[in-house]
This record gives C-alpha cells, structure tokens and sequence, in this order.
C-alpha cells in the first residue's frame, strides 16, 4: 500500500500543513452542539426539531379551540387507531394513523381540519 497513487489535487499534508485552513473550511459545513455531561444529549434540541414541535403546537391549539381531540387507541388484539372526537366524546372521523401524524405535524398543504371538512 506504500506505493499506492496519491489522490488527485495533492496529498493529506496539506491539511496537517495548514490545520486552520482546514479547521475553517469544517466549520462551514457542521457546527457543534456541546452535549450535557449529565446525560450526553445535546443541551437543547435541534432547530428542525423545535420548528417541529411549533407546528404540532398549533395544530394543538387550533384543535382546542374547535374544542377536537385526537385519541389513539392501541387495542391488544388489532392495530392502532387514531379518531377525531369532539367535547362530547362523539367520533367525529376515524382516520389511519400514519394519516393521522402527518395531519397532526402540521407540514402538508392538508390539514386535520381540512380533512374533517370532507366529512
């Protein structure tokens, strides 16, 4: 393996010959989240994630103030099911779960309420 070729545009001194250089051209592509030394999860969740949670909280929200919920159900012997209900408890739509989630996340150009305006 010594007499391999070496690679074009130069061989790997160039960033033991220049570890700023390097370092800097790193730093463009990743940044670094310090981990908690408690646990050795990040200090704080990352952006898309708390973008994510913005999201199912309004939906959240906006299905409180139309007094809705959606309940899951995970019976032992079948699949999931999520339903839509309303203050009373009436099963207003009963959808596929996976359906459900990505009504619930917020992202899609459809919404749960889109979705219960077809009933």
């Amino acid at each position: 393996m010594l007499d391999a070729p070496q690679p074009p545009g130069g061989s790997n001194i160039d960033s033991v010959a220049r570890p700023q250089a390097a370092k800097a051209a790193g730093a463009a592509k990743t940044t670094f989240t310090p981990l908690d030394p408690a646990t050795g999860f990040p200090a704080s969740p990352p952006p898309e994630a708390l973008a994510a949670l913005d999201r199912a909280a309004r939906v959240a929200s906006e299905l409180r103030a139309r007094q809705l919920d959606v309940q899951f159900h995970a019976p032992p012997d079948g699949p999931v099911r999520a339903k839509v209900v309303d203050a009373s408890g009436r099963v207003l739509h009963e959808i596929p779960v996976a359906r459900a989630l990505d009504l619930l996340s917020g992202e899609g150009p459809v919404t749960i309420f889109d979705e219960l305006a077809h009933v």
